[in-house]
Formats: structure tokens, C-alpha cells, sequence
């Protein structure tokens, strides 16, 4: 099965999980919630166009009951690392509910986000990448002709700034947490890197970002959740060779003026309806979480 919501994210997995299932004779089978009370939050209408159009079925979820922090008692915390899903409520009906429809594996494409790269990073990341021209053209293009200087307000233009003043001209100041002994705070750490990868790649934060923790551990703590429904749960978004790719593909790449997620858009089209692979970012939880 796979958990669906209305985004870039599931949707792709979703379709690329419905053909190869398909060729292999298997029927894929959609499990999401609906909030029926919070229509800026509910992404209903498009998991379910989205369903239709791959011919899958579809398991509901009525979710507009379950609020965030409605469920506080020990089984919301996995004690080996506890952070806390205020969403717990949520996502555990979806897990239970694919244990009664005997689904043993959900995939979910939760860890889609952290693949893409902020766009203040694009003009950077044509520098630090050698493409001159380009980024020039692009510097040109965020510059206001008739207020030059206004190009400092600008994210990208800031944070080509911020970026060779940290590394030129910025005074390194050790920085030590106040709970460490005077020996540990005293210690030289600085040759440590964690994970030792991101140094590679020339913006280190954006690596950290694909590669760091969680790469490393959500999938695990995710999974010590859904294993109490019997169910194991999958997200291809975790794929050590699909966050090697991403780390080689020029940012500007991800984004096309009006939307995000260009890549994965193009990468798309012929596969989803035309409406949900063109669309604005629906299914934002805010009215929902405020609400708990």
C-alpha cells in the first residue's frame, strides 16, 4: 500500500508503485485521511482524482477527530528517540487500517521535502559550480535597474554574501554546549564532521540536509511505530543513490517561477493528471494543528 496525500511527493511514488506493481499482476492499494472540517488542510479531491486516475482503491480515514496532541499517553514517544508527532493520531489510524485490509508494507514519501535544496541557494550554487555566465545573467536578473542597492534585499544575492563572508572574513568563535565538563568543553572537535560526505559537496548545509539524520534514523524510529500495527513501512525517498543524484543536480533545476519541485514535475508529466502535476501546494496543516 501507500500512504497518499494530495503533494509531489506521494502522488510520483504512488504512479511509478501502480505500474510496476501492475506489470507484476499486484494491485496497489491508497490508504490517506480526509478533514472534512478544515477544508484549507483537506487534500481529499485530489487524493482521490489521483486514485481514480490509477485505478487503485482507496482506504479513508476520517480524520477531522483526531487532533493534534489528542493522543499524549507513552505509546505517541519511542523512547530511543523521542520526538514527538503531533500527528501521531493521524498516522497511526493509517497504519491500522492498512493492518485490517491486510496490507503488510506501506510505502510513504514523508522524506521527499529534504531532497530539495531552498532556492536562496540557486546563485551560489551556479558560482561555486563554475557557471559564470549563468550566474551573472541571474545576478543581473534579481538586480532592479533603477535601484541597484535593492539587490541586497534580494535571498540569493544575501546569501552569496553571507556565504564569502563566513568563509573569508567571519572570526571563528568556538562554540561549546554550557552541560559539558571542562574537559569535554575543552577538547578540540574541530576536525570532526558529521556526516563526513556533506564536507564534499560545496555547499556543506545542503548535504547535510540529504545525508544527515534523517537519512540515518528517522526511518528506523519511524518504523518502531508502524511495526505495533504489523506493518512495515517503506520511503524510496531515503535511497542512498537517489540522494547521490540529487546532490549532483544544479539547483536551478528545481525550480521554474511558479512552482517547486520542478524536477520531479517534468520527470511527471504523461504519468499524472494534468491538474494535480501543475498545481499549487495544497493539504497545509495549519488550521488543523492550531486547532489542537
Amino acid at each position: 500500500g501507500v500512504m497518499l496525500s494530495g503533494g509531489m511527493d506521494s502522488g510520483p511514488t504512488a504512479s511509478i508503485a501502480a505500474r510496476l506493481l501492475q506489470s507484476r499482476a499486484t494491485q496497489l492499494h491508497a490508504v490517506s485521511w480526509s478533514l472534512d472540517d478544515f477544508p484549507e488542510a483537506d487534500e481529499w479531491t485530489w487524493i482521490e482524482a489521483l486514485a481514480n486516475h490509477l485505478g487503485i482503491p482507496i482506504h479513508r480515514v476520517a480524520g477531522s477527530g483526531m487532533l493534534p496532541f489528542s493522543l499524549l499517553d507513552t505509546s505517541a514517544v519511542q523512547t530511543d528517540w523521542p520526538d514527538f508527532n503531533p500527528f501521531r493520531s493521524l498516522v497511526n489510524a493509517c497504519y491500522r487500517i492498512a493492518r485490517d485490509q491486510g496490507l503488510t508494507t506501506l510505502i510513504n514519501a514523508n522524506a521527499g521535502d529534504r531532497l530539495y535544496p531552498q532556492s536562496r541557494f540557486t546563485l551560489l550554487d551556479q558560482l561555486l559550480r563554475g557557471q559564470y555566465i549563468r550566474a551573472t545573467r541571474r545576478s543581473l536578473s534579481l538586480t532592479p535597474a533603477s535601484n541597484p542597492l535593492r539587490a541586497l534585499r534580494n535571498a540569493e544575492i544575501r546569501t552569496v554574501l553571507a556565504f564569502w563572508k563566513n568563509r573569508y572574513w567571519s572570526k571563528r568563535v568556538k562554540e561549546t554546549w554550557p552541560w559539558l565538563v571542562d574537559a569535554q568543553a575543552s577538547a578540540d572537535h574541530s576536525g570532526f564532521q558529521w556526516p563526513e560526505e556533506s564536507q564534499s559537496h560545496h555547499i556543506p548545509s545542503y548535504a547535510e540536509q540529504v545525508l544527515g539524520m534523517g537519512l540515518s534514523g528517522s526511518l528506523a524510529h519511524e518504523n518502531w511505530f508502524a511495526e505495533q500495527f504489523e506493518v512495515s513501512r517503506v520511503d524510496p525517498f531515503y535511497d542512498p543513490d537517489l540522494a547521490a543524484l540529487f546532490l549532483q543536480i544544479p539547483f536551478e533545476l528545481h525550480f521554474d517561477g511558479a512552482h517547486a519541485k520542478a524536477t520531479m514535475r517534468r520527470a511527471m508529466l504523461g504519468h499524472l493528471p494534468e491538474a494535480y502535476r501543475t498545481k499549487s501546494r495544497t493539504g497545509l496543516l495549519n488550521t488543523f494543528f492550531h486547532s489542537g
